[in-house]
Formats: structure tokens, C-alpha cells, sequence
């Protein structure tokens, strides 16, 4: 992460974090051009999530795994065959488009 200094416009280095969650850390930093010396504290938080984690998605999945019953299983099982089905043919139109060129 680049940290610019708000006093001069030189980059700065962090020199400590202090996490307050797994969220939100002061971050103290200190100006890398000697002739300024400004030394901050600028806060470091979490926005939003762009790409939810894979481990969150696996622990959601084994909740509504465990909520199916035979029908629901059956029906998961169908559509996972369509999909390997269709992933099949995208990929051979995948490899034909790459030989064409």
C-alpha cells in the first residue's frame, strides 16, 4: 500500500499498526523526505467486499446443503450434471476458437 504524505507529497512508511478490529487499524506513519519529517496517524478500514471468500461461500453452501432433502438433492444433482454438461461445450468452443487463429 502507497502512503503519501498529506504535508509534502513524498511517500511515507508505515512504521506501526495498531488494529483496534478485524476492521478498522491506525496505521502511524512517517515521511520518507528528511527535509519534512512529518510524522501522522491515518486510520486504515474496511470499505466493502468485491469478491466474497471462497471460505464464506463453502461454510453458506454446507448450511443450505444440509437443509436439502432427497428431492432438493436429486434436483442439485440434475443441475450440476447440466452444468459440467455446458462447461464441457464452452470449453470445446473455447479450444476451436484458439485453433482458428
Amino acid at each position: 500500500m502507497r502512503i503519501i504524505c498529506n504535508a509534502c507529497g513524498s511517500n511515507a512508511n508505515i512504521n506501526k499498526t495498531n488494529r483496534m478490529t478485524n476492521e478498522m487499524a491506525d496505521i502511524y506513519v512517517t515521511c520518507s523526505n528528511s527535509e519534512c519529517g512529518h510524522r501522522f496517524v491515518s486510520k486504515l478500514h474496511y470499505s466493502h467486499t468485491l469478491n466474497e471468500s471462497r471460505l464464506q461461500m463453502s461454510d453458506k453452501l454446507k448450511t443450505v446443503l444440509s437443509l436439502l432433502d432427497n428431492n432438493g438433492i436429486e434436483e442439485l444433482k440434475g443441475y450440476i450434471t447440466e452444468r459440467e454438461h455446458q462447461m464441457r461445450i464452452d470449453n470445446a468452443n473455447r479450444k476451436s476458437l484458439v485453433n482458428r487463429h
